[in-house]
């Protein structure tokens, strides 16, 4: 379960970064990946993590250094809590809170890409080719059909108890 919530999460990421505003097709480029600097259907590991930092410096809307409650922003990301009712962020970003004190970190946002790129690049050439992004896909994919209601359950129940525990 652990190896489909990893493949599933870093594809699903992988997605999220090609499918940015950082990564919007200009009718210049039309057909060509913008995370893709160079335009070679390569996605480098500079490349990658240049947009990664870019993503990290629009999601960071206060400009504080780190991805909180106060960048959730509207309604989406966000759930009523507290016995004030005051407002929390739930966004599915946190996931990156390695220190678990309710904020994202460049540095742990960063250090997730890292690994998000390492599980990506299979063959370890510090590229990745549109064969590895289109495997990552539909292993994405697989793992979403291939998990039972039981285990989308146990892991809906395990993030709860992380972001309780980190409260």
């Amino acid at each position: 379960m652990l190896k489909s919530s990893l493949l599933a999460g870093s594809a699903a990421m992988l997605t999220v970064l090609l499918a940015s505003p950082v990564n919007a097709q200009s009718p210049a480029n039309r057909g060509q990946n913008r995370t893709d600097a160079n335009n070679d259907s390569v996605i480098s590991y500079g490349e990658f993590m240049a947009a990664r930092q870019q993503s990290f410096a629009r999601l960071d809307r206060d400009g504080d250094g780190y991805m909180d409650s106060r960048n959730a922003g509207g309604r989406r990301g966000m759930r009523r809590g507290g016995d004030q009712g005051e407002q929390q962020a739930a966004p599915p970003r946190m996931r990156f809170d390695a220190d678990q004190d309710g904020r994202v970190s460049q540095q742990e946002f960063v250090d997730a890409g890292e690994k998000q790129f390492n599980s990506l690049d299979a063959d370890h050439d510090g590229n990745l080719t549109v064969e590895e992004r289109k495997a990552a896909a539909t292993a994405s994919a697989r793992a979403g059909r291939n998990s039972t209601a039981e285990e989308r359950k146990a892991a809906r129940q395990e993030r709860s108890a992380k972001r309780k525990a980190a409260r």
